[in-house]
């Protein structure tokens, strides 16, 4: 007859599970741009953790986050192509952050919301 063995468990230690951001409260601003190939700036709001942008009436326009880069398509710049939208997720930022904007033509509005 065999003696069933006594097999010690020994357990794992319990990780802490990441933290996942997020945003709760959303801010909406339109910044407006009247003059084509201008660059016009927008504080994203401090603590932000995720936003989205895009031209209103879906042209293309640029961004960036320096200053005297999009009016005159200096590199680093990000285009936004026709009918689409940047977006960011995951963001912690926490001091606030500038972001610059230029298109091509006139009267334009870009539609951002941040959830903070």
């Amino acid at each position: 007859m065999t003696m069933p063995r006594t097999i010690e468990i020994k357990s794992l230690p319990i990780l802490p599970s990441p933290q996942i951001s997020i945003g709760r409260i959303p801010v909406i601003a339109n910044l407006d741009m009247p003059t084509a190939n201008t660059e016009y700036e927008y504080q994203v709001p401090a603590h932000t953790k995720k936003l989205l942008c895009q031209c209103r009436d879906g042209t293309a326009f640029r961004l960036a986050f320096e200053k005297s880069k999009v009016a005159t398509s200096t590199p680093p710049y990000f285009s936004v192509r026709v009918n689409s939208v940047y977006y960011e997720d995951n963001l912690d930022t926490e001091l606030g952050l500038i972001m610059y904007f230029a298109g091509a033509g006139t009267a334009k509005a870009i539609e951002i919301i941040c959830w903070s």
